[in-house]
């Protein structure tokens, strides 16, 4: 689903560069990462999720920028994409502890 947001405001915004477009940017590129590792803390404290989350969006977003720069294949439209594919990829990550496997330590 975030990816397919990304996608289409990459792709879809007719003036991606005013001021507008900017601002849908910036606020899909730190709330995707953001909501999808929000999602992974499901016990721990709203502020103390929201602050996690928030420096794990930053984070990506810094990977993301990084790799772009260092392969010399700089592209604004693409790093909204891969912003989006890593946000859709950490969404797919389970967080219920019944997916998780058990050790023997779990065995009643």
């Amino acid at each position: 689903m975030t990816a397919l947001g990304g996608v289409a405001i990459a792709v879809n915004i007719p003036d991606p560069w005013g001021f507008s477009g900017r601002l849908w940017v910036v606020s899909f590129v730190v709330a995707a990462p953001l909501i999808a590792i929000v999602r992974l803390l499901p016990g721990v404290k709203a502020v103390l999720a929201l602050i996690v989350s928030a420096a794990g969006a930053l984070v990506i977003n810094v990977l993301v920028a990084q790799a772009m720069l260092t392969t010399d294949a700089w592209s604004p439209r693409a790093g909204v994409v891969a912003v989006g594919v890593a946000a859709a990829l950490l969404w797919l990550v389970p967080n219920d502890h019944n997916s998780l496997p058990h050790t023997k330590d779990d065995a009643p």
